[in-house]
């Protein structure tokens, strides 16, 4: 499927909203392709690592991203994704982005 969600939860101190905050991609395992170490090549071009290591279930995998959510979004863009919805529950906010198929 050529969908991933990138996901993040906001420090609710309002002196500090974007400090001490995570960026989280989630994608299917037959959505992405495998370099030589198994790393998926979105994870590698976007600057981020694979958390949970192989021991996470199939076919679903997760990505914890170095960069704040909007530089994340931005390289996604680049890559060809975009935005097809945004929700917000509390303090987490997930983007659902689509790859067009070719």
């Amino acid at each position: 499927m050529p969908y991933v969600l990138v996901r993040n939860t906001f420090n609710p101190a309002l002196e500090q909203p974007f400090r001490e905050t995570c960026t989280y991609i989630d994608f299917h395992q037959v959505s992405w392709d495998r370099g030589d170490d198994g790393l998926p090549d979105l994870v590698q071009a976007l600057g981020g690592n694979l958390v949970g290591g192989r021991n996470s279930p199939p076919p679903h995998r997760t990505a914890k991203m170095h960069d704040p959510t909007y530089a994340v979004l931005n390289k996604l863009e680049e890559q060809g994704y975009t935005v097809v919805a945004v929700n917000t529950v509390k303090e987490t906010t997930i983007w659902t982005l689509r790859y067009p198929r070719a």
